[in-house]
């Protein structure tokens, strides 16, 4: 296991499972999770060329593995922490679109948390794909909070979440690199965090950090971020993404990928 604390962030590289049962055992208190994990697509180039994600498991051992992480979100979470994911299909013969709402059900069945409301997140646009599928522009956001806190959930959001949408537009990403073909933006990162804000710092968990996105969105936003990534290379590249973001979004702006300032 290798730890890097740069600025607000720490990221860990190693399995996500073992780095968060030793985040369990440090009493760490995260408010938000916001991740996306592989989509047990049947490509292991998919994510990393590798082959360190095994992104072609077994549908039963894939719900398993998701369940897994939820057993050990509800310990790191604070009380009326929330879960924010992505996670979304391939259509394929293994992975189908009604497969996704078996992971869902998974998720609710085998763990405490309950899935409270669904985002859909619009993208400018996305590459054709020559399947015999139509070509996606959005994808679902799926928010989970504990099934036990329903009034403390209601009492803390009510007034927070009044008059939101559940639509936000958003880049696809940031950059286009080769460590990782399936990242999301900071962009959407920042909006998610905004929607459920209701304090000025805060503790995001991204256990499958990826390039470093979550982290670069909480530093905009102001909020600390915990990440966790498998891939050696994909860690490296994590590594000095974040610090060159760190205090400065100067390089961000002028790709025009976004503009902050019409989100404050």
């Amino acid at each position: 296991m290798r730890k890097e604390i740069l600025g607000s962030h720490t990221l860990y590289q190693g399995d996500t499972n073992e780095i968060m049962e030793q985040l369990v055992k440090e009493n760490v208190k995260v408010d938000f999770v916001l991740t996306s994990p592989p989509y047990n697509a049947f490509r292991n180039d998919y994510y990393t060329g590798s082959g360190d994600i095994n992104d072609s498991k077994d549908n039963e051992e894939y719900k398993d593995w998701l369940v897994s992480h939820f057993i050990l979100y509800d310990k790191l979470l604070k009380k009326c922490g929330l879960v924010i994911y992505n996670l979304n299909y391939l259509s394929n013969k293994k992975n189908t679109a009604g497969n996704l709402y078996r992971n869902i059900t998974a998720i609710e069945d085998g763990s405490p948390f309950i899935l409270i409301d669904v985002i859909c997140w619009k993208k400018p646009g996305a590459m054709p794909i020559r399947e015999a599928r139509l070509t996606r522009v959005w994808e679902n956001v799926f928010i989970f909070m504990r099934k036990d806190e329903w009034e403390s959930f209601h009492k803390k959001y009510k007034d927070v979440l009044t008059g939101k949408k559940n639509y936000i537009e958003a880049p696809n990403n940031d950059e286009t690199n080769d460590i990782n073909k399936a990242c999301f933006s900071s962009d959407l990162v920042y909006q998610l965090l905004d929607i459920y804000k209701t304090k000025d710092n805060a503790v995001i968990l991204d256990n499958f950090m990826g390039t470093g996105t979550t982290s670069v969105g909480c530093e905009k936003i102001g909020y600390k971020s915990i990440g966790i990534e498998l891939c050696e290379d994909t860690y490296n590249y994590s590594l000095e993404r974040v610090k060159n973001y760190i205090g400065s979004f100067e390089d961000l702006e002028e790709t025009n990928l976004f503009n902050w300032e019409n989100k404050l």
